[in-house]
């Protein structure tokens, strides 16, 4: 007789309420929380997944909090549970409120005098100081939450004891023990992040000011990290932390280390480094640009950013992120969404990198494919919010505008307000109707987004990084074989003493035609 040793595996486990948990890289994608940033999210794998410990380290002034405040806009229009810990407690409200372009009372909620609150808040902001206190308080709600888990491609709450008013599945109750209630979505059931790290204050040092004990902060993080991250994947919660970089002094070798002792390396799934660096397509460390409307100027400094450790794809990637420091002698708005874009589409191919400040061509298929960009152009093309003024500027041509703007569009920024009340009603609405579509059709960023959600940007990206020039080897026919460079270019025109020149300087016309003489 052949024992069947699976069959008593989930005897076994169902008695004792062990069910195994289903992997999968579109779920991990399709709910993941975006970092805000098109080529940060490329790195790492399509955005912070759920169920991990995330780690942001660097030097100061390296954008770490400013890239946590975009996944929180992100984490906030997605309606997930969040509270942000702000241990340092260094969050500048005006900041954050061009950064999440929300009315922060609406975020944080708003409290009547009675204690009772106003305004729900969608995340709750908290100002600690102990480190342990909020140890205990995130472990007892990760106790408290049902597991969430999926099954024959359905997801579930699972309670030990019996849910009070929710119907649960019977036929999974028979064979696990356990009560699963249908969730509505495969969402986090919470996301913390914590404003950082080394402003957690160990509760020995807290009550004795001059305290000799050494290694209480990496103490801690070794004794109450394993009780949060044990918890995290089958509850479908995160952890995104935030570290900073010291320097080891009389150090040999690298003098930087991150601050909390191994613990918070060790059990990190994903750590991302950030660092200042100079503007890598010119000289300096601040840039100034015209604004998208050519009225003031806005500056910006570079961001290096390098993923150091990353179990949920391939790890040792890096790119580059610009801030946005000022915006017509205002204060900024975090991460350029212009640069950003211009990255994303160079790392997967779909713009040559040599074209910054010249004209350069998207790949990508929308309208935009039409004309050549200037970078101003480009500028104007993310941030103007006005896109029936960038089709018409920019003479962009669509079948479907056409139709429904035909006779009127050239006339609705001028209307004249003498003629009759239905003409002015319904060039209204065919305005509404316009700027419905084109806002639609006119979206580099959300195109860009699409293909990281369809995992057609990861594809891109190792073709690109694979090959030369964005060419791998898929595709040998467009390399010219003397000097191995994509397409046509300079260097191609370089002949060695062994080679006769380069025959991809030629024109298309002239290479069908040699290739029907050899024929």
């Amino acid at each position: 007789m052949k024992l069947n040793y699976f069959r008593m595996l989930d005897k076994i486990g169902n008695s004792m309420g062990i069910v195994p948990v289903h992997l999968s890289r579109n779920s991990m994608v399709k709910d993941s929380i975006s970092t805000g940033s098109l080529v940060c999210d490329l790195i790492i794998g399509g955005g912070w997944p759920l169920g991990r410990w995330v780690a942001l380290f660097g030097p100061e002034a390296s954008g770490k909090s400013s890239l946590l405040y975009h996944t929180l806009r992100d984490a906030i229009r997605k309606n997930v549970n969040v509270e942000f810990f702000d241990f340092e407690g260094s969050s500048d409200p005006l900041y954050l409120s061009k950064i999440l372009e929300m009315n922060l009372n609406n975020v944080f909620g708003l409290r009547k005098p009675g204690g009772t609150w106003e305004i729900t808040p969608q995340c709750r902001y908290h100002q600690p100081d102990l480190g342990e206190t909020y140890f205990r308080y995130m472990h007892r709600i990760l106790k408290e939450l049902p597991d969430k888990l999926s099954h024959d491609n359905r997801w579930f709450y699972v309670y030990d004891k019996k849910p009070a008013k929710e119907s649960f599945d019977k036929k999974l109750y028979r064979a696990t023990k356990r009560y699963w209630v249908e969730a509505d979505d495969s969402g986090a059931q919470v996301i913390w992040f914590i404003d950082s790290l080394p402003a957690m204050l160990p509760e020995k040092r807290d009550e004795k000011d001059e305290s000799k004990e050494i290694g209480l902060q990496a103490r801690m993080f070794s004794q109450y990290i394993p009780l949060v991250k044990s918890r995290l994947a089958r509850k479908r919660c995160s952890i995104i932390a935030v570290n900073q970089t010291r320097l080891k002094p009389m150090a040999f070798g690298n003098p930087e280390y991150e601050v909390g002792g191994e613990a918070p390396k060790f059990y990190s799934d994903i750590r991302l480094q950030c660092r200042s660096c100079s503007n890598i397509y010119g000289k300096g460390q601040v840039v100034e640009e015209p604004c998208w409307d050519g009225i003031g100027v806005d500056k910006y400094r570079y961001i290096k950013i390098a993923t150091r450790k990353n179990k949920c794809f391939s790890p040792f990637r890096n790119s580059v992120m610009r801030i946005w420091m000022e915006e017509k002698g205002d204060i900024g708005r975090g991460l350029d969404p212009v640069f950003d874009t211009y990255q994303y589409l160079i790392e997967t191919g779909q713009i040559d990198e040599k074209s910054h400040g010249k004209k350069m061509v998207i790949k990508l298929e929308g309208l935009w494919t039409q004309r050549m960009w200037s970078w101003q152009e480009f500028k104007e093309l993310i941030l103007n919010p006005n896109k029936v003024e960038v089709y018409e500027k920019y003479e962009l041509n669509d079948p479907e505008i056409g139709k429904i703007s035909e006779d009127k569009v050239k006339d609705l920024t001028n209307v004249n307000y003498n003629v009759e009340e239905d003409l002015k009603k319904d060039v209204s609405k065919t305005l509404e109707e316009v700027e419905k579509i084109l806002e639609d059709k006119l979206n580099l960023r959300e195109r860009c987004k699409e293909q990281i959600r369809n995992d057609t940007a990861f594809e891109l990206y190792f073709r690109a990084i694979s090959g030369i020039d964005g060419t791998s080897a898929k595709e040998p026919e467009k390399l010219c074989g003397n000097c191995a460079h994509f397409h046509k270019s300079e260097e191609c025109m370089l002949v060695d003493d062994d080679t006769e020149g380069c025959d991809q300087w030629m024109s298309e016309e002239e290479e069908e035609e040699m290739l029907e003489e050899e024929e």
